[in-house]
């Protein structure tokens, strides 16, 4: 029988690597054994090589060092580790007499580091991984437990399940760090944040446009954990989903949608008693919160318009003028020529676009996806 702590930080290891190290030093107490590893292996036509490894607290590091060895180590030969979807045990006297001085001088190596008897089971991953459990017992002293061998066949296809869901784990981290790095660009300062006010994620503008409208050295670097002011947040849970909001130096435009109602183990808080801490589930209504300056001009590069309506430098530096709240007399003045030449500019802007109306040239500016995000998205 596995023990449920042991199959637990196996699982856990997804979201805490400290828990493999944890798992595996309770395979290593399990079997009485020196030295407990994870592997993963890319098998080829010839090896098992090495893609990643993992050791107990007990392991040596030269023995570590040594097990990735691919090309000099007797044990991961191609030949001596059939594919097999079912777990499969390897041990040292298996490999054909042919390998076994290569095998002795292996062990010779190994028996330096107090690692005497070896023991492992792999079970495939997918079409080109593999992974494995090694055990080494003592050079003298107790052996390894007589049910070690079943034990890990009866462990691996629950390694392969964890390491499954430690990929699956993986991807969605990586897939929510893209995203956070898309909303850091995204000009529009977005927030979301649960019944509480407690932050769960805000982009940069965000952050920064809230500091600044709450004028206080604390507040200038709003991040996950925070709070939104509760002013706001009185506002937004009271059902005003457009509002204007004074900060204590800044007025902001705000809109808020909900969520939906939940409770989550992030929104889990702990209320002490005399003599016991109680958790109290935090549930209600999660926000995304979308704020705006109303004075702050547009961010949209010259450089985005033009691309965005195949105009000249020059008229994309005007049609941004415009965008911004400037007007031709203004445009003229600021880039040093005529009134006629800025009119002309603008006579020909508009016709490559189709607008009509200066006020067309605005909206238009506003509406294209550019105008959505800052430079140097990735």
């Amino acid at each position: 029988m596995i023990e449920a702590e042991l199959l637990a930080n196996f699982y856990g290891a997804a979201i805490d690597r400290a828990r493999l190290t944890a798992a595996l030093d309770g395979v290593r107490q399990r079997a009485n054994a020196v030295s407990a590893t994870f592997h993963i292996f890319e098998r080829t036509p010839d090896r098992l090589r090495h893609r990643g490894q993992s050791s107990c607290s007990n392991t040596p590091i030269g023995a570590d060092e040594m097990a990735l060895l691919d090309e000099l180590n007797p044990r991961t030969v191609a030949l001596c580790n059939p594919a097999c979807s079912a777990p499969s045990v390897l041990e040292d006297h298996f490999l054909p007499d042919s390998f076994q001085p290569e095998v002795r001088r292996w062990q010779e190596q190994l028996r330096a580091f107090g690692m005497g008897r070896f023991l492992a089971a792999r079970i495939t991953l997918d079409s080109a991984h593999e992974v494995g459990v090694a055990v080494h017992g003592h050079v003298a002293g107790d052996p390894l437990d007589p049910g070690t061998s079943e034990f890990l066949v009866n462990l691996m296809p629950h390694v392969r399940e964890a390491v499954g869901h430690a990929v699956l784990v993986e991807a969605q981290r990586q897939s929510q760090l893209h995203m956070s790095h898309a909303l850091d660009h995204l000009c529009h300062a977005v927030l979301t944040c649960d019944a509480t006010g407690r932050i769960t994620s805000i982009n940069a503008s965000a952050a920064r446009l809230l500091g600044q409208a709450c004028g206080t050295p604390s507040m200038a670097g709003l991040r996950v954990g925070d709070h939104v002011p509760r002013s706001l947040l009185a506002r937004v849970k009271g059902g005003e989903r457009v509002l204007r909001w004074q900060g204590s130096s800044q007025l902001l435009q705000v809109c808020a949608m909900p969520l939906g109602p939940g409770a989550s183990a992030d929104a889990l808080s702990a209320a002490i008693d005399r003599s016991h801490v109680q958790l109290r589930s935090v549930s209600g209504t999660a926000w995304v919160i979308a704020l705006a300056d109303v004075e702050e001009a547009p961010s949209v590069e010259a450089g985005d318009l033009a691309r965005s309506f195949d105009i000249t430098h020059a008229e994309a530096l005007l049609l941004r003028h415009l965008a911004c709240g400037g007007d031709i007399g203004d445009f003229a003045a600021t880039r040093g020529v005529s009134i006629h030449t800025a009119r002309s500019q603008l006579k020909a802007l508009m016709a490559k676009t189709g607008a009509s109306r200066q006020a067309d040239l605005v909206r238009m500016a506003l509406a294209t996806p550019a105008a959505r995000f800052s430079e140097g998205l990735a």
